[in-house]
């Protein structure tokens, strides 16, 4: 044999083991990547091929479908179709352009699509009978005469904000509602053109309705907040609701010349400059809960907001295979400087919490001091409605002692009854609340705060705890307990 024959060989050879290498690197190595690949339309097809589970939330005894599949005639095979942009902050969306990013399509994408455990053994009959894959639907808990009235509220408002509600007993979430919120029917749009144009207008818009304000703004609490510091007080076993505690009408933040009033004034002492601690509450008096603050000290109040749960990362629905519907860390800072602290005791300064976190406050009063876990979704079941998975209720934190508990639910019914939240009563039924009026910006108006439980006598289980922002809202007046108001009674008279 030649020599030029010979390194032909060598040559053709080596060209076979190249081919060889690289298809099985591709076919075997890179498959995966291969396959998610946004360039791959024909894992795009097969994705869109299955008839991706719905979507539903409680209607009275009934289910109400938020988020369907519907056959079509491309090559996509199914069309998903969101039918109430109430609920848009919630189930997210799923495009050909970008699939998902957030809410329920994100985070339970694998229950959806029926790439779950429960479901491998009717996959594989379905594959065998050529019956097209089903994925599995997804029971939220949310009420959905609720859901409506809080997002028909927050744009009646005119401002933009959130509303959160959830059943103490249980961490089940009533109500999640954002606004601005966006609408996702052209997100799911077969036409990509038409899709992408969708999504980059909503992204661009300068209201950003695509932010789910319920989990994801940080804001300052304002007044809110002193359920805290009040909690952290009472759980020192030094202080009851009776306890005398100083309430001037200023008070000179330490280490500065800085003045702190009280909000407007304020309905606080004047003549001696001392209330007790349920009255500072049901007045709200700035002077009193950033002198107590500072005297709490740092460790104590940090601590206390550990026990919130504020700073924990949150999830409020779980996929099997890792997915979540996060929520934002809320944020109290450690080994604050005493003026800094004394503003963070009264929900300023470097105090920031999202509203869910707040709903959290009133929860753990409501529910004798121990915070359950907040979460989004009652079940995982097939369309036939056989159960594959249920969510139960677990203990997320101990937030205070039963005893405090139970002098923090007297005292914050004393604040709807007789202080700064009465435009949170309702006739027949006791309330318990704590209205805010959180500072943000020196050229902006503060933004308005709700947060309570009902009912809150003694004897009663409550049955939904909430909380209301309007941002940039309160002018000499508190439109979020307005809003409360409203929706609680809503609730109420639903459940009654």
């Amino acid at each position: 044999m030649s020599k030029e024959i010979k390194l032909l060989s060598i040559f053709c050879v080596s060209l076979i083991i190249i081919l060889m290498l690289s298809t099985t690197i591709i076919q075997f190595f890179r498959a995966d990547e291969y396959a998610k690949n946004d360039w791959n339309m024909r894992s795009t097809y097969k994705e869109f091929g299955v008839e991706r589970g719905s979507i539903l939330v409680q209607n009275g005894n009934s289910l109400k479908e938020v988020a369907k599949s519907v056959p079509v005639d491309d090559a996509y095979k199914f069309q998903r179709v969101y039918s109430d942009t109430n609920y848009s902050p919630v189930t997210g969306y799923f495009s050909i352009i970008n699939k998902s990013d957030r809410g329920i399509e994100y985070a339970l994408d694998d229950e959806l699509s029926g790439n779950i455990d429960e479901l491998a053994i009717t996959n594989l009959v379905d594959l065998a009978t050529g019956k097209t894959t089903r994925g599995a639907d997804v029971v939220l808990t949310l009420d959905d005469k609720l859901q409506a009235a809080a997002m028909q509220g927050l744009k009646d408002s005119g401002f933009k904000g959130a509303v959160v509600a959830v059943e103490p007993s249980t961490g089940k979430i009533l109500s999640l509602a954002s606004y601005p919120n966006a609408d996702y029917s052209n997100f799911a749009s077969h036409n990509a053109a038409t899709a992408s144009e969708a999504y980059t207008q909503t992204v661009n818009d300068s209201d950003a309705p695509m932010i789910n304000r319920a989990t994801d703004s940080l804001l300052p609490p304002g007044s809110t907040f002193k359920i805290m510091t009040t909690t952290a007080a009472l759980e020192t076993g030094e202080y009851t609701p009776d306890t005398s505690v100083e309430s001037p009408l200023t008070y000179i933040l330490p280490n500065t010349a800085t003045y702190l009033p009280n909000y407007a004034g304020g309905n606080c002492s004047a003549s001696n400059g001392v209330e007790t601690l349920s009255r500072a509450l049901q007045m709200s008096c700035n002077t009193t809960f950033a002198i107590l603050g500072n005297k709490l000290g740092s460790t104590k109040m940090k601590k206390q907001a550990d026990q919130f749960a504020i700073g924990d990362a949150l999830s409020i629905a779980d996929g099997q295979k890792g997915g979540s519907f996060s929520v934002v860390k809320s944020v109290f800072p450690e080994n604050a400087a005493p003026d800094r602290l004394a503003m963070d005791a009264i929900g300023q300064a470097e105090v920031k919490i999202t509203p869910l976190q707040d709903c959290l406050l009133s929860a753990a009063v409501a529910n004798n001091g121990k915070i359950m876990k907040p979460y989004l979704v009652d079940r995982i079941q097939q369309q036939d409605a056989t159960i594959l998975r249920k969510t139960s209720p677990t203990v997320l934190k101990t937030a205070m002692s039963e005893k405090s508990s139970q002098y923090l639910r007297d005292m914050m019914s004393k604040v709807v009854s007789q202080g700064t939240a009465s435009s949170a009563r309702i006739s027949g039924v006791q309330v318990a609340g704590k209205t805010g009026t959180a500072e943000n910006a020196s050229d902006m108006l503060p933004h308005s705060w709700f947060t309570g439980f009902a009912p809150s006598d003694s004897d009663t289980s409550a049955k939904i705890a909430i909380s209301v922002v309007l941002e940039n809202a309160a002018n000499n007046s508190n439109p979020a307990t307005v809003l409360a108001q409203k929706l609680l009674k809503t609730y109420l008279t639903e459940h009654a």
